[in-house]
């Protein structure tokens, strides 16, 4: 129990330390606590709760493995729809379906949006949507606008 508390106690501490480089304004000289997790002299404290779901609410992958994925797909389809030839400018909004731990090909995935999306850029009159019986079976649904933008997941 000691040590899983001192390990909680360090990445408390990398955290409060990460805010500060991204420029909150956290005074010097905290005092480790369990509630709050920091106490200063001035009598400020500060708190710290975990947002991210844990893995074993996502059938074993991490919340931020699986935002990453996500993100990378999209990268790669938008990179793949502007290396096929007569393409329209677009922005896309790529909507997943939980995969409930089913392993998945980016590369495959990227592929599959990346020629969606060709064949249905076309009807994006300046905006089109695709929900879930007209998308691929990996999507909630997937937008498309006329406009040259970076492509997003959700």
């Amino acid at each position: 129990m000691v040590s899983q508390m001192s390990e909680k106690k360090r990445i408390e501490a990398w955290i409060l330390d990460a805010a500060r480089k991204a420029g909150v304004p956290i005074p010097a000289g905290e005092i480790p606590g369990e509630e709050p997790d920091f106490r200063f002299d001035t009598g400020l404290g500060i708190e710290l709760s975990e947002l991210v779901r844990p893995a074993g609410s996502n059938h074993g992958i991490l919340p931020v493995e699986e935002a990453a994925f996500h993100s990378e797909v999209a990268r790669l389809a938008e990179e793949a729809y502007y290396r096929m030839p007569d393409v329209k400018p677009t922005k896309v909004g790529l909507y997943f379906r939980n995969a409930r731990g089913q392993r998945q090909d980016k590369r495959q995935l990227a592929k599959t949006v990346a020629e969606f999306v060709k064949s249905k850029a076309d009807q994006a009159t300046p905006f089109a949507a695709f929900y879930q019986f007209d998308a691929p079976e990996q999507f909630v649904a997937i937008t498309i606008m006329a406009e040259r933008a970076p492509w997003f997941k959700q």
